[in-house]
């Protein structure tokens, strides 16, 4: 492989320096976690304290209950938290995780606000244009003295500014527009504050704001989805100085929800994610909280990789399963569903516009200094904020609604797409209008309820069905096919529940069509798998206990797409026959193979897609798509016995890796074009990840996939590849390497004209894939890797026929 020397790059730029990114690259905070004891009355007093545990509370978070600890210098300290949670008085202890921003750069302007069009914005406006309701934004600041939205800012009217004093006592200092609270200052009574200057030192959290509330009909610059707002800056994300990276963690995350329900926020915004699949106990408990006090917490689905189902791979806050969280994935101008963006059919609501999304950024916007106040992004980052700025406006109309309220109204006026339906709750895309409207139409919501006992059996449950005033007044199911049920069906079956048994194994769809009072219709189709087989009790094939084994043997279980693997029960056994001492047959044997959630995957029924159901005792299948997948097997004697054995499979697809987004190395600027890039390294066997922590034992494949823009293809150009270092964070020194087409690192100076090729003179494809590395790396650091291509038939020393990944293939190695 061409990387085949990469860990020999490491070894000459001299990388002694995992501390200095894992701020960034890791998944969490080294040496930090987030602790929360149980109640007096669950443990008594004798409860562990940081001290005892080797370990400092730097922080205490009322809003949960809970302490951030941090281990003494910072070292490796996972076996501290092994200890402490095994104490009976622990409630959880988990890292603090890092937290990522969900929106990709585009440098490209636009001179029209089509997303404000697209969700019928003008419309709305005659309405309501302004909203008095505090819309929180917990990002990377708000540049409060950006012209088009020092009007929009909230005020807090309880502290005086620049006096030093914390007036409102809130442990904020000076919060006139909001809270830093990943930085401290001092007041002059000599006590330690979180800062109250939220000044954006990215450009996130203003290019979020502004789609919020910039102000309207001003004569300048943009409108947001609020004329006039009442924004809350609540800095809890900082840049770190280089490239894209910023500075996020978990505990700032519940630091800023607690500061903003302390001051009134009725809306939050979170246009980000934990960096990590697990979830969170902490940031669910501050958001539960938030619930508790009605508020909204608006969320992105994230664009980790493109199209990537967080049904499959869960993303926190948008996966948890909270009343007041609404997610948003990101759509398209021709109301497609965006190419990086993730979707999910029970934890991603709705979608709003997310690509070229014209808006507001700092003044000093810190990537370039030429930029001008005004610029398009993408990302589900930039959705989000259209349905806040939503929510706003239907509250300020509505002033008695309960969270509640505001956000089944929203949800229930989409406009339905073809390209949201069964990737999102609703199936549909943000319309304004329609939400401050009077007439929506009712929500019907089927839930799949199978019986144990009886595998061709399932009860479908409509009563989570709703519309706007919680009057549903007649529920219709109607079958596809009724041959395919036992017994006669002579009508069409009412009721908010339906029994209905099946005749033979199969997939099948029941339509649940539902009326509220006002004769509003909706309904939904319920995608219903038999036989359904319990898998709450998995036994491995030498279980004693397990009267009737079962055995599954396959000789992988992971690869890349197409991965063709042979399945065999042959080693499963039957039941001793207790008279005769023989071994009963197997008399049935029932597979099952399900693209999975890995997280929740003890139910057949948490597989985001239906299951393929084979009878054989051995065979060969072959798995077309990438993901994780449960195959499970079920046998049965003669004797009503029963065993199940299950395995998992990983299986990647070079097709699902991460988008890393495509420029022109442009001077003074970067300019988007039609390019795409994506790549990902994968650790032992998972999937693709532009951002991975490992060890030195793990083996990683590092894959790109070029897709040329359509005036390159079959142009001749040069693959290149190259990778920086950042020695300090203090000195913002970088080190940075190029591979040649053997695979040998050489020092780079960053002079375009002297980046040498690392495949020669190829043809550019349409879709063009670059293996990059295969293999274990021998040395602990971190890099960020980029790659692309440029036109031989330009000039090297521009810039100008360079184009490459924006975001780089980020690996921390312990």
């Amino acid at each position: 492989m061409k990387l085949k020397r990469l860990t020999e790059a490491m070894l000459l730029v001299g990388l002694g320096m995992t501390a200095v990114m894992e701020a960034q690259a890791a998944n969490a905070v080294e040496g930090q976690f987030i602790v929360k004891f149980k109640n007096e009355a669950e443990c008594g007093k004798g409860g562990t304290d940081a001290a005892e545990a080797g370990a400092t509370a730097v922080q205490t978070f009322p809003l949960i209950g809970a302490q951030l600890w941090e281990t003494q210098g910072g070292v490796s300290s996972e076996p501290m938290r092994e200890q402490v949670s095994q104490n009976p008085c622990i409630e959880y202890i988990e890292p603090n995780y890092f937290i990522a921003l969900d929106a990709i750069p585009n440098d490209e302007k636009f001179p029209e606000q089509w997303g404000l069009a697209k969700i019928e914005a003008p419309a709305a406006w005659d309405v309501q244009n302004s909203s008095s309701v505090i819309v929180a934004v917990l990002d990377t600041g708000v540049d409060y003295t950006h012209p088009d939205l020092t009007a929009s800012m909230w005020v807090n009217s309880k502290e005086i500014p620049g006096n030093g004093i914390d007036d409102d006592e809130n442990g904020c200092l000076d919060d006139v527009y909001g809270c830093n609270v990943t930085k401290l200052v001092q007041g002059s009574d000599g006590k330690t504050y979180f800062s109250g200057d939220p000044q954006d030192d990215y450009y996130h959290g203003t290019h979020v704001a502004g789609i919020i509330g910039a102000s309207g009909n001003n004569g300048i610059g943009i409108a947001g989805v609020n004329w006039s707002a009442k924004i809350m800056a609540v800095k809890s994300i900082s840049y770190l100085g280089f490239a894209n990276f910023t500075d996020a963690k978990t505990s700032d995350a519940i630091l800023a929800i607690e500061y903003a329900l302390k001051m009134g926020a009725k809306i939050i915004n979170a246009s980000w994610h934990i960096d990590d699949d697990d979830e969170v106990e902490s940031l669910r408990e501050a958001i539960q909280a938030a619930e508790q006090l009605g508020v909204l917490f608006v969320t992105a689905a994230g664009n980790r990789q493109s199209n990537q189902n967080i049904e499959q791979y869960p993303q926190y806050p948008a996966s948890y399963n909270l009343n007041n969280i609404i997610t948003v994935t990101a759509t398209t101008e021709t109301d497609e569903l965006a190419q990086f963006s993730n979707y999910g059919n029970v934890s991603v609501d709705l979608g709003a516009p997310g690509t070229e999304i014209y808006s507001t950024v700092p003044t000093d916007y810190k990537i370039d200094k030429d930029f001008p106040l005004y610029l398009p992004f993408a990302g589900t980052s930039m959705a989000t904020p259209f349905v806040a700025g939503v929510a706003a406006l239907l509250w300020s109309k509505h002033p008695d609604f309960s969270y509640q309220e505001v956000k089944d109204k929203i949800l229930m006026s989409v406009d339905p797409l073809p390209s949201l339906e069964g990737k999102t709750v609703t199936g549909g895309r943000l319309n304004a209008k329609k939400a401050l409207g009077s007439e929506t139409t009712p929500v019907a919501v089927c839930k799949v309820l199978y019986n144990p006992d009886n595998p061709m059996d399932v009860l479908l449950d409509g009563s989570g069905s709703y519309d706007q005033d919680g009057n549903i007044e007649n529920y219709q199911w109607i079958i596809s096919n009724v041959d395919d049920v036992k017994g006669e069906v002579d009508s069409i079956p009412v009721g908010k529940t339906y029994n209905i048994t099946f005749n033979r194994p199969g997939s099948y769809t029941v339509t649940l069509n539902v009326k509220d009072n006002s004769d509003l219709t909706g309904d939904t189709n319920c995608a219903i798998q038999v036989p359904y087989l319990p898998v709450s009790d998995y036994y491995s094939c030498n279980d004693e206990n397990n009267l009737v084994k079962a055995c599954i043997s396959a000789p992988v279980t992971q690869g890349d797409v197409p991965l063709t693997i042979s399945l065999d029960g042959s080693l499963s056994a039957g039941q001793i026959d207790g008279n005769t001492d023989s071994v009963t047959p197997i008399t049935r044997y029932t597979w099952l193979i399900s693209k999975c959630d890995p997280s929740q995957s003890e139910m057949v029924e948490n597989c985001y897609m239906s299951p393929t159901i084979i009878t054989d005792k051995s065979f060969s299948y072959t798995f077309n798509e990438g993901g994780t997948y449960l195959i499970m097997l079920r046998v049965d004697d003669g004797s009503n016995g029963t065993g199940i054995h299950q395995i998992m499979v990983n299986v990647r697809d070079f097709k699902l890796l991460p988008y890393l987004g495509g420029r022109i190395w442009k001077d003074p600027i970067e300019t988007d074009i039609a390019t795409k890039i994506f790549g990902g390294i994968s650790v032992n066997g998972g999937n693709y990840k532009s951002l991975v922590l490992l060890k030195l034992t793990d083996e990683v494949d590092i894959k790109g996939r070029i897709e040329a823009a359509p005036e390159h293809v079959g142009q001749q150009a040069d693959i290149v590849v190259w990778a920086d270092y950042l020695l300090t964070l203090e000195s913002d020194v970088i080190v940075s390497f190029m591979l040649d087409s053997t695979g040998v690192p050489l020092s780079w100076d960053g002079y375009w004209e002297r980046l040498v090729s690392f495949i020669p003179n190829v043809t550019l494809q349409p879709s063009q894939e670059i293996p990059l590395y295969h293999g274990k790396f021998v040395m602990p650091g971190t890099l960020g890797v980029r790659f692309g291509y440029r036109l031989l038939s330009l000039p090297k020393d521009t810039g100008d026929g360079l184009i490459s990944s924006e975001d780089s293939i980020i690996i921390d190695i312990e």
